[in-house]
């Protein structure tokens, strides 16, 4: 999204990778570097997209990142816990026929008039906040 473009492009930090930069080596900016730059163990980019046209045959694409301008900043464990702290956990739902432990059940079906199989997956998952305060998302970032 915007934000990772205004970080990557941003002059100040540029400066700080560059350093070590040759010709045969350029600097290179990944989600590793700014994480290990921040302090911090991860750093994930949302760039997913919708596309928000008018549902018809002729309507042009205008696709647009679900996450424009802003980032959110939260702490995670390395592994989940009954008793360790997070911003948040995923939930799976249990007793969904079919599914696995992750909550996911996958059903395939032969349609001959079709020449071809169906496949469905359905997921069964919640994601909560556990504990708003080891978390906040940071709007208008650029």
């Amino acid at each position: 999204g915007k934000t990772w473009d205004a970080i990557v492009d941003n002059e100040d930090f540029l400066s700080r990778v560059i350093g070590g930069a040759t010709t045969d080596r350029p600097a290179s900016v990944t989600k590793q570097l700014l994480a290990q730059m921040l302090e911090i163990n991860m750093v994930e980019v949302a760039d997913g997209l919708v596309n928000n046209a008018a549902e018809t045959a002729d309507s042009a694409e205008d696709n647009q990142f679900i996450c424009d301008e802003g980032m959110l900043l939260y702490y995670k464990p390395a592994r989940p816990g009954l008793r360790t702290p997070s911003a948040g956990y995923t939930f799976a739902w249990k007793g969904l026929m079919g599914s696995a432990v992750e909550g996911t059940g996958i059903n395939t079906f032969d349609m001959p008039h079709l020449k071809s199989k169906r496949i469905e997956i359905e997921d069964s998952f919640s994601h909560k906040v556990v504990s708003a305060e080891m978390g906040t998302f940071i709007s208008n970032t650029i």
